[in-house]
């Protein structure tokens, strides 16, 4: 078995793992090695597994770039703000995807330290993240203050994510 597929394997094991606590039934990864669903919040996310990466990608696109010059100016000095060290993002990633103009927030964990409680943690934490940095944008791209974030729910590895986990998949 290539380590590409080793790696599948592995994280269709732990989102059925998951999925058996949720009840949904509907959790997985796809031929291509993704996992698209939407939280309650209607925040879309994308789970993937890339070949011979030893990662497991989570990405959320968050808004368009907009197009007046002001207001894209705007958005992306928050944007850079945010991604200075993390601390805005978690330690995720905002970037603006060439040709679409979408802003993407992206984090990219390591698969030899994950379990199923730690990855339905990091998915939570993701969504939550996701959450307050699109407001934070759409606030910047106004002209109003970014409110700052509220405090994030600390990770644990010792039970589920306090049954929220994600919404309906898409």
């Amino acid at each position: 078995m290539s380590q590409s597929s080793e790696n599948r394997v592995l994280v269709d094991r732990l989102l059925k793992q998951i999925d058996e606590r949720m009840g949904s039934g509907i959790l997985k990864l796809d031929e291509n090695g993704v996992c698209m669903l939407e939280t309650e919040a209607k925040q879309r996310l994308k789970i993937e597994v890339r070949d011979d990466e030893p990662y497991c990608y989570l990405a959320a696109p968050l808004t368009f770039a907009p197009t007046r010059p002001e207001a894209r100016m705007r958005l992306l000095i928050q944007a850079l703000s945010d991604n200075f060290f993390g601390a805005e993002t978690r330690n995720a990633t905002l970037s603006l995807e060439p040709g679409t103009e979408i802003v993407y927030l992206h984090y990219a964990c390591e698969l030899d330290e994950l379990d199923d409680i730690k990855l339905e943690n990091i998915f939570h934490n993701f969504a939550a993240t996701a959450e307050i940095v699109k407001k934070r944008l759409e606030q910047s791209m106004l002209g109003q203050q970014a409110e700052a974030p509220a405090p994030a729910p600390t990770p644990t590895t010792d039970g589920p994510a306090g049954g929220f986990m994600m919404g309906s998949f898409v």
